[in-house]
């Protein structure tokens, strides 16, 4: 909430340039965020493969070898984005 303060206290005095840094500090932290999420439900469903969908036949780190973890993230990433409406 700190940052919102600071947000409107840099456009009420007309410090724009301030405003689109501090925009885009809160933007990156917001996708760090969501990535720290991904990472942790990642691990949680290699995990779950392991006792559930395979039977147990494979360890966690065997199915980790078996898929691409950034091509995971990066895909669930992009499902994030904002859609932009048509105009």
């Amino acid at each position: 909430m700190e940052e919102l303060y600071e947000l409107r206290t840099y456009i009420e005095t007309g410090k724009y340039q301030e405003a689109l840094l501090l925009l885009d500090e809160m933007e990156e932290m917001s996708r760090d965020d969501k990535i720290n999420r991904i990472s942790i439900f990642y691990a949680s469903a290699l995990d779950s493969a392991a006792l559930e969908a395979l039977g147990g036949r494979y360890t966690t780190e065997e199915i980790s070898a078996m898929i691409d973890r950034s091509e995971i993230i990066g895909g669930a990433l992009q499902q994030m984005q904002p859609v932009e409406s048509p105009n």
